[in-house]
């Protein structure tokens, strides 16, 4: 849990920052994807990205050098397809990498649809040359969190976004991609939660946070 919270709080921080520091993004239209969709089992691994530059379709490749230590850091991908506006060819960014540890291995992975629009951001949170945590994007906003915080190669965490805010959160407490925990929010608060205990995939027990004491005013 320690190294959840690494990576979640302070790692996760500066691998963003650096990040924004090195590109920044737009995060603008996604094409629509239903939560079955994007639900995943088990996250996709991108080993054979490590170390090495994953340019199979022949796209244009810029290569920056952030940290001036001569090898490249962050990696723009190019593709060429047909403008349907103007009928003309264009340019446009399909995929961007980044190197968030310096370390000369890709660390995060961010997908761009022809209208320059993020679709899609993947995180290897630990440096092991697969993706931990998966973010889909769609008119701007996220709406689908993933995530295996257990680095055993399972999803065990999915968040869903409406309008940006966070509206509910599935666990799997037992590590095997099986939802058993459902968290409910409503303006970032945590209403109730329901969890499945004899693991028929339904919720038997209902729980309600606790209300915090209503503060007391100062006398006098």
């Amino acid at each position: 849990m320690s190294t959840v919270h690494q990576y979640f709080g302070g790692g996760l921080a500066l691998a963003l920052a650096l990040a924004a520091v090195a590109c920044s993004s737009a995060e603008k239209k996604s094409e629509s994807k239903t939560e079955d969709t994007l639900r995943q089992k088990e996250m996709p691994t991108l080993a054979r990205r490590c170390g090495k530059e994953a340019n199979d379709e022949g796209l244009r490749v810029v290569r920056f050098d952030v940290n001036g230590d001569g090898r490249p850091d962050v990696w723009k991908y190019f593709k060429t397809a047909m403008d349907k506006g103007s009928g003309k060819e264009k340019e446009f960014l399909a995929r961007k990498e980044l190197d968030l540890n310096f370390d000369g291995r890709v660390d995060v992975w961010r997908v761009y649809n022809e209208a320059g629009d993020i679709t899609k951001e993947e995180f290897d949170l630990d440096f092991d040359c697969k993706v931990d945590w998966i973010t889909h994007y769609e008119g701007g906003k996220i709406v689908k969190k993933e995530g295996d915080l257990g680095f055993g190669g399972v999803v065990n965490v999915w968040m869903f976004f409406k309008n940006g805010k966070l509206i509910r959160k599935e666990k799997s407490s037992k590590n095997n991609g099986k939802v058993d925990v459902w968290e409910f929010y409503d303006n970032g608060k945590l209403e109730r939660t329901e969890r499945d205990v004899d693991g028929d995939g339904k919720p038997d027990m209902w729980e309600r946070p606790k209300e915090a004491p209503a503060p007391v005013a100062p006398k006098g």
